[in-house]
Order: structure tokens, then sequence, then C-alpha cells
């Protein structure tokens, strides 16, 4: 038996505590442009449809969001607080590690702040780019011939603490947008999805996706095959992956609705394995506080599983299973946290009741978006098992008897450090952040090639890999 750490116990309990005192602060994100659908290339034309055909296959061309302008991210933002989040110089560091990864793999790599000064500029050229201004940032718009990406997504020098003329802090942008370029969109075998936040605070970053889609030339290429805020549902990309051509895995029920995963079904003729991380009938804005810091534990389904290889994928163990429903350690954390007097007896029995049901799968067919009565009762793992899947767990084989030690030492450490949130580059090969090396330990036994990075600065946002990363191009 291992003897439980006492830091990670700390900011466990640490977490749960912060995420019980108070909610975010959520809005609505508003349509303020169109997305016109790019003219496709010819089926024979390199880079043609499909233009990602599964989460692992060989990525060709890829989006990253690092500030590579001489200053750093706004960290005043009246939703997030005033603490800085992030040290800037070894986040660069880090960032800039995993680019040469990227890179050295053999993909074309784009930064959006990049993509996003080409669709200002086609934009100006076209005498569109004040209109659009106006619409989405009016506090800028009085000076359109100047604003920059940079600018817009609030990481410019001169905008990183902007004054009124009273000399008082005047607020215009959140500060992390599109620090995570998954979750403002991702890439269809027939096109972009542009997606839709719940988070008030996010939502700019999806209204500047949409904008760089419909003007960049490094993206019109690519037709935008559904946009989630025109179609008025709530998908946030960190919850869908491209399982092949005719298949999505999507997480729904806190931040992506349930209902989104039946539209997608039906407009893009692909059949979606949608997996319950909570179960809801609707996701709200601003949506119902998760219980007893659940918000950030699961984010989203690449924060507990993902590809590594064709039908082989690393996900969070006891969750996603139905036999290991009675074994998971965390229902007796959750039970000894219930007994607090600050916490909510409410609060306690709705975790509990949420591992029971977090997991469970419902497929929605091509086209019609119906429920396929084959699949019933099944979590995730247990359906990818049926589907012949290949599965491999954070912190490596679970032991049967698997005790706090086990949960604190080593699955709650390294899923701090998002060990399921990888993006692969080719199939078996897949970038990864340290300090997880139980995890990385079973990958290789696996026979996946796992390439890491330094972590511990990227992983603040509560992203990893497959979130910091936005693939365009794979197969």
């Amino acid at each position: 038996m291992t003897k439980t750490h006492p830091v990670l116990r700390r900011q466990f309990l640490k977490t749960t505590a912060e995420c019980l005192a108070g909610a975010a602060l959520l809005g609505i994100a508003r349509p303020f442009s169109s997305v016109a659908a790019a003219e496709q290339p010819p089926a024979s034309a390199p880079g043609s449809l499909p233009w990602v055909s599964s989460d692992v296959a060989t990525l060709r061309r890829v989006i990253i969001s690092p500030p590579d302008h001489d200053e750093g991210l706004n960290l005043v933002d009246p939703s997030f607080g005033l603490e800085p989040w992030v040290d800037r110089e070894d986040w660069l560091k880090d960032h800039a590690v995993m680019r040469a990864l990227l890179e050295k793999s053999g993909a074309e790599v784009l930064t959006f702040e990049g993509v996003l000064d080409e669709a200002i500029e086609a934009a100006r050229a076209k005498g569109e780019f004040r209109t659009w201004l106006r619409a989405s940032l009016p506090a800028l718009s009085s000076e359109e011939k100047k604003v920059t990406a940079a600018e817009l997504m609030g990481a410019a020098r001169e905008r990183l603490y902007p004054q009124d003329e009273d000399g008082n802090y005047r607020y215009l942008v959140d500060a992390d947008t599109v620090t995570w370029p998954r979750d403002a969109a991702v890439m269809l075998p027939a096109g972009l999805l542009i997606c839709n936040f719940t988070s008030e605070r996010r939502a700019f970053s999806a209204q500047l996706m949409r904008f760089a889609a419909e003007y960049s030339p490094s993206l019109t290429r690519y037709p935008v095959a559904f946009d989630a805020i025109e179609e008025q549902v709530l998908v946030e990309g960190g919850d869908v992956q491209v399982v092949n051509g005719d298949t999505l895995l999507m997480g729904v029920g806190h931040r992506s609705e349930p209902s989104a995963a039946r539209h997608l079904a039906r407009r893009l003729g692909m059949n979606v394995i949608a997996v319950q991380l909570r179960k809801a009938e609707y996701v709200k804005r601003p949506p119902k506080e998760a219980p007893l810091g659940f918000a950030t534990m699961f984010m989203h389904l690449d924060t507990c599983c993902t590809h590594v290889n064709d039908k082989h994928v690393i996900v969070l163990p006891w969750f996603f299973e139905n036999e290991a429903v009675g074994k998971n350690p965390f229902v007796r954390v959750l039970k000894g946290i219930a007994r607090h007097p600050h916490v909510k007896e409410e609060d306690a029995e709705e975790a509990l009741s949420w591992l029971v049901e977090m997991g469970k799968v419902k497929r929605y067919l091509a086209g019609s978006g119906g429920v396929d009565p084959k699949v019933t009762d099944l979590k995730l793992v247990d359906y990818l098992r049926a589907e012949g899947y290949r599965i491999s767990y954070v912190g490596g084989p679970p032991p049967p008897d698997a005790d706090m030690d086990y949960f604190f030492d080593v699955v709650w450490r390294e899923h701090l450090f998002q060990a399921a949130n990888v993006v692969a580059t080719s199939p078996g090969h897949i970038l990864s952040f340290d300090h997880c090396p139980k995890t990385h330990e079973a990958l290789r036994a696996a026979g996946i090639d796992v390439n890491v990075f330094p972590g511990a600065n990227l992983r603040r946002g509560y992203g990893g890999p497959h979130c910091l990363t936005l693939p365009l191009e794979r197969g």
C-alpha cells in the first residue's frame, strides 16, 4: 500500500470547496455573422474530403493558439477573477515544445492568431470588417483600421490593461479566448463544426472561429458542415471525437446538450454515440452548478477518454463501465466529503447518483436521428469492448482491490495532469503531458508511442493536448 500524498488530497478538497463556493457567470452566445460554406475542392485534390477521417489518422494540418506576440494573456477577467492562472514564460516554453513535436510529426502548424489576422485583412479588403466589428466588439469599431488579431484575442499589450478617460480599467475581451482551439471548432469528415458555448466568457472564441472560417484564406477550402450557433444548440469541441467517416463519439449532458447528438446525426448523416457525462435533458445558460466540483473534474469527454489508435482508447477507470460501478473508490471519497457540514445533502446525493449514471451511451442513427434499440444499458467501455476496442486506463490497469491510496496517488494525480487528454499524430503515436508515468507505462506496454512534453503550466486551464490542438486535415 502506498501512502496517500497529502498535497494531492488537499488539492482535491480545495478544488471541491472552490467549485461549491460559487458558479461562474455564464450567458448567451448570439450569432453575429452568417458563415458561408466555402467551395469544396475536387475530390482528387490534396486535402479533399474527408478532411478528418478519424481522431487518430495521420495529422496533416492543425491550428494551435500560442501567444506568439510580445506580451501575454489578459489576466483581468470579471468572470474568471484577478489571479494569474499561468506563468507566461513557462507557458510559452511548454507550448513551443508541443509545437515542435507537432512539426516533427510532419504536420503543417498554423496559429489561430495568424489565421485571424488573415481573416481581418480579407474582411477589410471586402469592406466588411467594420460591420462585423461593430456587431461583435463595438468598443473597438472606431479603430477598425488598426485592430489586430491579438487585440481581438485579448492579448495585445496596448489592449492588455486598457483604461477609460478617468484612468479606470476598461474591460474589453475575455482572457482565454481560443486558448483551447479544439473547443471552438471541430473538423469533421465533411467540414467544420462551429461550436456554441454555455459560458459567456468563452462564447466570443466561437464568434472568432466563425469569422476566421468565413474570411481567412487559410480556411477557405473548408466548408462549414454545422454551425451550432446558427442552429441554436450547445456543443463544445472537447466533447466531440471522430471515430471514422461514419461515426462520432460525443459527450453530452454537461457542456454539450443531449439533443445536439440527435441533431448532428440527422444533419451530418453520421451515427453519433452519445456518452452521458451528466444526466440531464437540457444544458442551461447558466447551467446548474455541478455538485462537488464535477464541473472541472470531468469537463468534457476528452478529459476522460480519447483515442490513441484505431479501436484503442485511453479512459479513466471505473466511471465508464457497468461492472465497476460498485468498485469505484471515488464513491468512498464523495461519501466522506458529504459528511462535511458545509456540503449540502442534496449535492452529495446528486454527485453519487451522477457516478451511477455517468458513461451511459445512446446510439443515434445517421439520417433519422433515432435511438438505436440494439444499444441499451451499456456504458462507454462496455460499448467499445463490444465493438472490438482495446481499453487502456489512466494510471494503468487498476488493481481489483484499489484503495484510497491508489485513487489519490495514481489515478487522481494523473487525471489532474490530463492523462486521458492526449492527441494522436498518427495511429498509435500520441502527444501527452508529462507527470503521468503509470499511464504512459501502460500505453507503451500496449504498443503506443508516447511523446511527452511539460504540462504543469498548460494543464492549469483544465485542458490537455487534445484541447490545445484543432486538426484541420488528417489521413
